[in-house]
């Protein structure tokens, strides 16, 4: 794990985001704000009449790309952690191919025992903190008081 900086948030150099609830909302809404000016930007500065219209025909599968990646339909929503079950948090102007991505990534966190998984891996956590303070308690080492 390590330390996030608000300019990292974006970069896709962390798979996992941890915060408390308000955060986590702030942070999908501005990341979704940004999608959608920049999706309106470019539609703004492509050129108009047939210099665009061919341009744009050019670049239909890349912008195509970009929309996929950050269209909250396509994805569906997130897990959300700290319920004891599968619960996946959608926009709220969903419709319905972004709750059929919500249904499909469930299933997958269901077929790949995400729930399961996220349990061994805190119980393996919580031992090893218990263990490391027995550890320390037996070595005389104070600082773990």
């Amino acid at each position: 794990w390590a330390m996030l900086q608000g300019r990292d948030v974006l970069s896709g150099q962390f798979d996992v985001i941890v915060c408390d609830g308000f955060v986590g909302n702030v942070l999908l809404k501005f990341a979704e704000a940004v999608g959608e000016i920049m999706l309106q930007i470019l539609r703004e500065e492509l050129p108009q009449g047939w210099r665009g219209s061919v341009g744009t025909a050019f670049l239909k599968p890349n912008l195509r790309r970009i929309k996929q990646r950050v269209d909250h339909a396509e994805h569906g929503g997130g897990l959300l952690l700290g319920v004891d079950g599968i619960c996946i948090i959608s926009h709220g102007s969903s419709q319905a191919p972004s709750i059929f991505n919500a249904v499909r990534l469930a299933k997958e966190a269901v077929d790949h025992q995400v729930l399961d998984r996220i349990r061994s891996q805190y119980r393996e956590a919580a031992v090893a903190v218990v263990d490391g303070a027995a550890s320390a308690q037996a070595n005389g080492d104070e600082s773990m008081d």
